[in-house]
């Protein structure tokens, strides 16, 4: 087994890795005097979710994250990139607050 194999033997991956990153960032991202005010990532077609959710995270303003590529272009093996997926992300990790549609005119068109 390939976890099993990893574990006896000291070796992680890059799945390893963002999954230890991005906990210790849950735990201990707040009291860090580090400060990311803005991420420029290229090729995104080729990261996974996680890697994306973590770049998401440790950003200081999610609004000043700038991805971009081409998901005609996927090299990376097991990675189904979707720009839609990014979307869904996006509102797991940064939900609207309850009132948001409070004052708006309801669309029937939407």
């Amino acid at each position: 087994n390939y976890r099993r194999l990893c574990q006896s033997s000291g070796y992680w991956d890059t799945g390893d890795l963002v999954h230890n990153l991005y906990r210790r960032y849950c735990e201990h991202g707040a009291k860090s005097t580090v400060v990311i005010d803005r991420i420029y990532a290229d090729e995104v077609q080729d990261f996974t979710q996680a890697e994306i959710a973590l770049l998401l995270k440790i950003v200081q303003l999610p609004t000043e994250v700038f991805l971009c590529g081409d998901s005609a272009q996927t090299i990376a093996r097991g990675v189904g990139f979707r720009f839609a997926d990014i979307n869904t992300l996006w509102t797991d990790l940064f939900p609207p607050p309850a009132n948001w549609l409070e004052g708006k005119k309801a669309r029937k068109d939407i």
